[in-house]
């Protein structure tokens, strides 16, 4: 249900750059200390040691841009379990008002979003915890943009741990119950806060994730989105769940989806060139089994689909992920010459998952007989 999921982050290899290493000893190095400490320095300690992660590897240029915007999101998360709330309210704050992006086209702001999951997870799901200290952060802060957010995060992913992935046929009364309860409690935080929370783009993101939940009408969720987009054309989140809306697994259809597509890219080609028209196609197609063909299957072209490929990896070098993916594709699409320039662009970097199924790396290497 989550663009969140669409971040696939892979395991590093032991090449990574020297950066990364030094960045993680000095952590472990933190991390022993801290827990070796004492209940109230071990607060202060894991602070610090988030505040450092976010503060270095802001400065780290050479990182991994899948490592940067992980190591982002468990510093917020580390900040919220410790309850630094001034810290994170200024970085998310900070981050709102920021157009920075990483070295693979990410704002940092997507990271808050992901570090609320780690945190969720660190505690086990423990949701009444989880909740307790939402509240008393709102009660320190009540115009904090970041715990707002969290309040209307928490109100839905509950919601959704009620409900469970099943289809709706499956789904017991009592589950549905409170789904709805919880996913109105999410919409209320975020009717609360807009007078103060919607300066962030992440509130309009997570009021689409919320109204998808509520099954609004598509007119009305587009109307919700071209409000968004008014104010926040760049922000990669508020297109991804509208988007999988519009296709026919949601009842959309094949036409809808690729108007939508199509006008995205006219919205973003500015900064991104025709890079949401490969975005999107993918994420709203994501998980649609193995006999499933982009070509076949949608009205996506690999000309556009292609050229997508091209403008990313032109403005963001650094972004393996995409090299990996864009590579596969040119082996499906029998273009050996690119597939040989890509292969030697990622070199060793090699990220299986970005890989497509029938076409993996180690076929398409002796395919187009690439040595590294």
């Amino acid at each position: 249900m989550h663009a969140l999921k669409f971040i696939r982050l892979s395991n590093f290899s032991e090449s990574q750059d020297i950066t990364r290493e030094l960045l993680a000893h000095k952590y472990l190095t933190l991390r022993e200390g801290l827990v070796r400490s004492d209940k109230g320095f071990r607060k202060i300690v894991g602070a610090v040691i988030a505040c450092f992660l976010l503060s270095s590897i802001a400065h780290a240029s050479e990182l991994d841009p899948r490592f940067e915007f992980r190591s982002l999101g468990n510093g917020a998360a580390q900040l919220f379990m410790e309850s630094h709330f001034d810290e994170l309210d200024r970085l998310v704050n900070e981050w709102s008002s920021s157009n920075e992006r990483l070295g693979n086209g990410l704002r940092k702001l997507e990271a808050f979003h992901f570090g609320l999951a780690e945190a969720l997870f660190a505690r086990k799901r423990d949701w009444p915890a989880f909740h307790t200290q939402i509240s008393n952060w709102r009660k320190q802060r009540p115009t904090s943009v970041a715990a707002a957010l969290s309040d209307a995060y928490y109100w839905e992913v509950y919601a959704w741990e009620a409900r469970g992935n099943g289809m709706a046929s499956t789904v017991a009364r009592d589950a549905w119950k409170l789904f709805g309860e919880r996913i109105h409690n999410a919409e209320a935080a975020l009717v609360a806060s807009k007078s103060f929370a919607d300066s962030s783009p992440e509130w309009y993101a997570e009021y689409i994730r919320v109204a998808i939940g509520l099954n609004w009408p598509k007119s009305k969720l587009l109307t919700l989105f071209d409000e968004a987009t008014a104010r926040y054309p760049s922000y990669r989140p508020l297109y991804f769940s509208v988007a999988e809306q519009l296709g026919p697994r949601w009842g959309g259809s094949e036409e809808l989806l690729d108007a939508f597509i199509q006008r995205s890219v006219a919205m973003t080609r500015a900064e991104d060139g025709s890079w949401y028209y490969t975005l999107l196609y993918q994420y709203a197609t994501r998980d649609m089994g193995s006999d499933f063909d982009l070509f076949r299957d949608t009205k996506a072209t690999w000309k556009l689909l292609r050229q997508g490929f091209a403008d990313q990896v032109a403005r963001y070098p650094r972004d393996f992920a995409t090299l990996n993916e864009f590579a596969s594709y040119t082996c499906k699409m029998n273009e050996g010459a690119t597939y040989l320039s890509l292969r030697k662009q990622i070199g060793k970097k090699v990220y299986q998952d970005m890989w497509l199924e029938q076409f993996p790396y180690e076929m398409c290497d002796r395919r187009y007989s690439f040595q590294g």
